[in-house]
């Protein structure tokens, strides 16, 4: 073209040929965009849906801890209203005061979706408030973890301070019998000290429990958010 003199048929024709391959690109750009967007959603519709099984999960656990700390109150409550009854012995005290709940709980959150999310850093594909919200749930569970094992700790040291000083074995129907041995231990002279440490145990057990049941009645709203 150029030697015929046709410069501008030329240049139209090389106009022509780039949008082509400009389009070309684009349209594949496209294609991959629109690809990538499809992963992205699909990835999102997963995580979604694990999300959604991990929260009733976490809920039913909550809710079952709740039903376990409530029936351990429930029973100090009634050795507390015992002391209603005048001059109670110290083999009453002592037997109203062993039906308590001794087990102290460690919960333990078994779903992991959350983290997974903030370690792989998919969380991204979230919008912020969902993003918010869900990293809000997750150090909320974390704090109830960590200030119950904390708690459990606590309590667990009381207990032992008390089976140290003989409680363990004062209410052990394998003494019944070994009136000897009962003499020379001397357990009603140690009664007051062992009674003490017991009541510190269950009083603190009871605080830490009434803390736990908000937190995990914290932890419910937000999986209900």
């Amino acid at each position: 073209l150029l030697s015929e003199g046709k410069t501008g048929k030329y240049f139209k024709y090389a106009i022509g040929e780039i949008l082509l391959v400009v389009i070309g690109i684009l349209i594949a750009l496209s294609i991959n965009n629109w690809n990538e967007a499809n992963k992205e959603n699909q990835l999102k519709e997963n995580y979604y849906q694990q999300l959604l099984s991990d929260l009733k999960i976490d809920k039913t656990y909550a809710k079952h801890s709740i039903a376990r700390i409530d029936s351990s109150l429930t029973k100090f409550s009634i050795y507390k209203k015992s002391f209603d009854k005048p001059n109670l012995s110290t083999t009453e005290i002592l037997g109203n005061l062993v039906k308590n709940e001794f087990a102290t709980l460690d919960f333990e959150y078994k779903t992991s979706t959350i983290e997974t999310l903030i370690n792989t850093g998919d969380i991204r594909i979230f919008k912020p408030k969902l993003r918010d919200l869900l990293t809000r749930y997750n150090r909320g569970k974390s704090q109830t973890i960590k200030l119950s094992r904390s708690n459990a700790q606590n309590a667990n040291d009381l207990l032992k301070e008390a089976s140290l000083k003989g409680g363990t074995v004062m209410y052990s129907p394998r003494l019944q019998n070994q009136s000897i041995l009962n003499q020379i231990v001397n357990f009603e002279s140690r009664f007051p000290d062992i009674y003490l440490a017991l009541e510190g145990f269950f009083t603190w057990k009871e605080a830490v429990d009434r803390i736990a049941i908000g937190n995990l009645n914290r932890d419910i709203d937000n999986a209900n958010a």
